[in-house]
C-alpha cells in the first residue's frame, strides 16, 4: 500500500519538478559590455546575444541578421564555438572568453564575421577591450595586450599576481592579490604612477602611488576609479566631466600637459560603503553599494545618471533611481544593471534605430532581451 502511495504522489509532484527544474535553468543575463557602436550580453547558460551596428560581422555574418540601415533593430544570438565566461568589444568587433581559456572573436579585428580563435591566447580569464584593441589576464597572474594588423598579442612588463583588469584603450589597470593598482598607457592622459602623458616606456607597468587595500578598479575615458576594502573609493586624472565629484569641474587638460589633472588619487566625499567600481569607458562614474544601490557623478547631459533630469554635470554624488542591484556597467552615454530577480535595466542616450529606446531615459527601465 505504502508503494502505491509514494507512487503516487511522485506522480502528481513529477510535472512540479519539471517545471521547477526548467524554471531554475532558464537563462539570465550575467554581464554586459559593448563600444560605441553595438552592445553584448553574457547570459548565465554562456550563450552571448548583441544588438546595433552590423559594420564588419561584428554581430556575426551581416547577410544573415535583420536589420535596417546596418542596425540590428532587435536582440540576436551570436554562435561562438563553445560556451562562453567572459566577453568584450570594441567598435565593429565582439569577443568572447571560452570555457577552455582561449579567446575568439568576430568583425574588424579579426577580419572574419564567423567568431575565429585570437592567436597566442591561452589560459585565460579574464578580457577587457577599448579603443581598437584589448587585454587579456592569464591564470598564473600575468597580463597580455592584444590588436593590430596583423593580430599579435604580447606580455605587459612589470605585471605579476595580477587578479583583475580594466583597460579603457588609452591606457589600463591592474589590480595585484596584495590589493595594489599598477598602470600603463599610451593616451595624452594615461594614469601612470600619477604622471600623465609619459611618453617613455608607455608598456611597462607602473604601480600607483597612494593606493593600498584596493577590491575593485575601472579605467574611464580620461580618469580611474578605486574601491578600497574598507568602502571608500578614490579617483584621479582629469576632471573635465566632474569625474572627481569634489563638487566642482574642471576646463579641459590640454594635450600631454599636466595643468588640469590631478596626479594624486582623491577620496571621494561622503561615500563609505561601496563594494565595486562600475566598469566602463565613459563620461559619467558609478559605484555599487552593499545595500544594492549605487551611486554616480559626472557627465549627465543624456541623462545616464539615472537620477531624473538633473544637471548635464553631476559634481557630487547622487543616487540612481534603482535598487536591489547586483552588478552594473557603463557603456558609451548608457547605464546598465542587472537586479538580484536577474533582470536587466537600461537608462540614458537614446539611438535613432531606436533599441533599446528612441529618445533619453532619465529614470531606470527594465530591457526585455527576447
Amino acid at each position: 500500500m505504502y508503494k502505491r502511495f509514494f507512487a503516487f504522489l511522485a506522480a502528481l509532484l513529477s510535472p512540479l519538478a519539471v517545471q521547477t527544474t526548467a524554471f531554475a535553468e532558464s537563462p539570465f543575463p550575467v554581464k554586459l559590455a559593448g563600444s560605441t557602436q553595438h552592445r553584448l550580453v553574457l547570459m548565465s547558460d554562456g550563450t552571448v546575444l548583441g544588438w546595433g551596428v552590423t559594420d564588419y560581422g561584428g554581430l556575426g555574418p551581416s547577410a544573415a541578421l535583420p536589420q535596417d540601415s546596418r542596425h540590428v533593430r532587435k536582440v540576436v544570438a551570436l554562435k561562438f564555438p563553445r560556451r562562453v565566461i567572459d566577453i568584450a568589444a570594441i567598435d565593429g568587433t565582439s569577443l568572447a572568453l571560452l570555457d577552455d581559456g582561449t579567446v575568439a572573436g568576430c568583425g574588424k579585428l579579426t577580419g572574419s564575421e564567423i567568431p575565429a580563435l585570437l592567436p597566442d591566447l591561452s589560459d585565460i580569464v579574464k578580457i577587457d577591450a577599448g579603443g581598437e584593441s584589448g587585454i587579456a589576464l592569464r591564470r598564473d597572474g600575468t597580463v597580455l595586450s592584444f590588436g593590430g594588423s596583423p593580430l599579435a598579442s604580447k606580455q605587459i612588463p612589470g605585471l605579476q599576481n595580477i587578479k583583475d583588469i580594466s583597460y579603457s584603450g588609452g591606457f589600463g589597470l591592474a589590480l595585484d592579490k596584495a590589493g595594489n593598482v599598477w598602470s600603463w598607457g599610451l593616451s595624452d592622459y594615461p594614469l601612470i604612477s600619477g604622471v600623465l602623458g609619459r611618453k617613455t616606456h608607455p608598456l611597462q607597468a607602473e604601480k600607483v602611488n597612494g593606493l593600498s587595500d584596493i577590491v575593485s578598479i575601472s579605467a574611464e575615458m580620461a580618469s580611474a576609479l578605486a574601491v578600497k576594502k574598507d568602502g571608500t573609493v578614490w579617483v584621479w586624472g582629469s576632471n573635465q566631466w566632474a569625474q572627481l565629484a569634489n563638487g566642482r569641474k574642471s576646463d579641459m587638460p590640454n594635450r600631454g600637459a599636466s595643468s588640469q589633472v590631478y596626479f594624486q588619487p582623491q577620496k571621494v566625499a561622503g561615500i563609505s560603503n561601496a563594494v565595486s567600481a562600475v566598469p566602463g569607458t565613459a563620461l559619467h562614474t558609478m559605484v555599487l553599494m552593499r545595500d544594492g544601490t549605487m551611486r554616480v557623478w559626472g557627465n549627465n547631459q543624456v541623462r545616464q545618471a539615472g537620477i531624473g533630469q538633473g544637471d548635464d554635470y553631476l559634481t557630487k554624488p547622487a543616487t540612481p533611481k534603482i535598487s536591489g542591484v547586483k552588478s552594473a556597467f557603463i557603456k558609451g552615454m548608457d547605464s546598465f544593471a542587472i537586479r538580484n530577480d536577474h533582470t536587466l535595466w537600461a537608462w540614458g542616450g537614446g539611438t535613432y534605430w531606436g533599441f533599446p529606446y528612441f529618445r533619453d531615459r532619465a529614470i531606470p527601465q527594465i530591457l526585455k532581451l527576447k
